[in-house]
């Protein structure tokens, strides 16, 4: 395919009576790779993400894996196994430059069974995450580590927020997300802290750096 294209390449096969099917077990491997506008688009993945209008989203998606099933009931048999691996990826403010998750599809139930996350020099790392898609209330347990990872870029817009604050995380978070009605947080964490410093700078504004105090270590639980 050409730049700025989906490539896909499939193969595998489908089993059973196709003049008078009762059952037409298949069994697929996929590949796709190209740019994330693309893959979100409304008639592929905008079916099930919806972004805001005019979010800024780029980079490049690789999606491999393995699709099983039976098309006569896709919707209570299909069971999707895939790795996601993304490339230089942009979400509004928010930019990873690598990542790689390992994750599972069936029913309603989309589960990552561990992924990792380039930030910079730092890395977050997810596991055991599991989300019921179109559940309109939930909890979502959270296990996060994080290794090095700067906590400007964790924020991404909301950066401006907190904008003369500077530090390195490293450490585990464990949290239960509420996502519905209401958005909740419960848990705990327990982080290693380095090169802790608050300065004078503001977003859009050049000004002399001045640290007006620094820790180099420090450790965090809550």
């Amino acid at each position: 395919g050409q730049e700025g294209e989906l490539n896909l390449h499939t193969n595998g096969q489908i089993k059973g009576n196709l003049i008078k099917p009762k059952s037409l077990k298949t069994d697929l491997s996929y590949i796709v790779r190209g740019p994330i506008p693309k893959w979100l688009e409304p008639t592929l993945g905008g079916r099930f993400v919806k972004l805001p209008k005019g979010a800024n989203v780029d980079g490049v998606i690789t999606v491999e894996g393995k699709a099983t099933g039976d098309l006569m009931d896709l919707e209570r048999t299909l069971e999707v196994k895939t790795v996601v691996e993304l490339e230089n990826a942009r979400y509004s403010d928010w930019l990873v430059d690598k990542a790689r998750i390992n994750g599972r599809w069936k029913g309603r139930e989309l589960t990552v069974d561990e992924g990792e996350l380039q930030l910079g020099e730092g890395k977050v790392r997810v596991k055991d995450l599991t989300y019921e898609l179109g559940a309109r209330d939930q909890t979502v347990p959270l296990k996060l580590e994080l290794d090095n990872a700067d906590f400007r870029r964790l924020l991404g817009p909301e950066v401006r927020t907190i904008y003369p604050l500077h530090m390195l995380l490293s450490g585990n978070i464990d949290v239960d997300v509420g996502i519905g009605s209401e958005f909740t947080l419960e848990g705990g964490a327990e982080l290693d802290v380095r090169k802790f410093s608050f300065d004078n700078q503001k977003p859009g504004e050049k000004r002399p750096l001045n640290v007006l105090f620094a820790i180099p270590q420090l450790e965090l639980k809550s």
